[in-house]
């Protein structure tokens, strides 16, 4: 697989409603339309609710999407996680509301 141009990390905690407001599928739609290649880290920081499960669920239709699961250590251990992970020449991370 070739190096993503952009990878994205989007810390993830308890996000069972926003996941049920098809926001993976948003993410995709809008990057997909884009010149370049992406992958997008869902980083779980140890969620006590269904959220791994819902992402899980959506990834086959989302080649471009992984999840990282890790234990609950809070949104910047959330996103370091994603960091490290990521394999893009830049990195950029967003909540799972799109809210930064």
């Amino acid at each position: 697989m070739n190096t993503p141009y952009l990878s994205v990390v989007v810390p993830c905690y308890n996000e069972h409603e926003n996941l049920a407001h098809n926001v993976l599928e948003e993410m995709h739609a809008y990057l997909s339309r884009q010149p370049y290649s992406y992958e997008v880290i869902i980083s779980d920081d140890g969620s006590s609710d269904n959220s791994r499960e819902i992402v899980q669920e959506r990834l086959p239709g989302l080649p471009q999407f992984r999840l990282l699961q890790n234990p609950h250590g809070g949104k910047p251990a959330a996103v370091w996680s994603g960091i490290q992970a990521a394999r893009g020449e830049i990195v950029l991370f967003t909540d799972m509301d799109q809210s930064t």
